[in-house]
């Protein structure tokens, strides 16, 4: 062999060579790959889940809830619309006059006016009939003090089975009237 083709053979594996070393050298890592899935592109699922252990749930009302109801009934509950009753006392020395109306429980409310015109105060009492399971018993609503003349007119909420009002003659009154007037609704 010459010593020319010597050196082009020489150069040639020198290039054959760094080309094998390059091509060597350029190979990447491995780099791990991320897939995000979408609702248009979700991972498809085969095969069976199997749950030994059911976790607990703790459910709890986080800030407000909105319940929304659908066919619901008509409810009527079955009160009278109203019911009045008027009654008029002469004063003529008497100690006192009462009225009690009974079946007031149809009632959630019931109003009291007493009006006055004898010459000295009365006082106003009103009572309320309830009958429990083991016992039954009047209790006081109110109890006020009324002048002459002078109308007072008070609201009360629901009224046991009867109410009772009382007018007592506190000052002595032997003239005037006083008038009650009770209204159920």
């Amino acid at each position: 062999m010459k010593p020319a083709s010597l050196k082009s053979l020489l150069v040639a594996v020198c290039l054959l060579a760094t080309g094998i070393v390059a091509h060597a050298q350029g190979q990447r890592m491995e780099t791990p790959v991320v897939v995000t899935n979408t609702t248009a592109n979700p991972v498809p699922v085969t095969g069976q889940v199997n749950i030994g252990t059911l976790p607990a749930v703790d459910a709890k009302q986080s800030g407000s809830w909105t319940v929304g109801i659908t066919g619901t009934p008509t409810v009527q509950v079955d009160r009278e619309q109203n019911y009045q009753r008027v009654e008029t006392v002469s004063w003529t020395g008497q100690g006192s006059e009462a009225w009690t109306t009974n079946y007031t429980d149809r009632f959630s409310k019931f109003r009291v006016c007493v009006a006055h015109t004898g010459p000295n105060p009365i006082q106003v009492n009103v009572y309320s009939y309830l009958s429990g399971s083991t016992s039954s018993a009047y209790f006081t609503y109110d109890i006020f003090v009324i002048g002459s003349p002078n109308t007072v007119c008070r609201v009360y909420d629901l009224p046991g089975a009867s109410v009772q009002v009382q007018l007592a003659n506190t000052g002595g009154n032997t003239s005037g009237i006083a008038r009650f007037a009770l209204v159920g609704f």
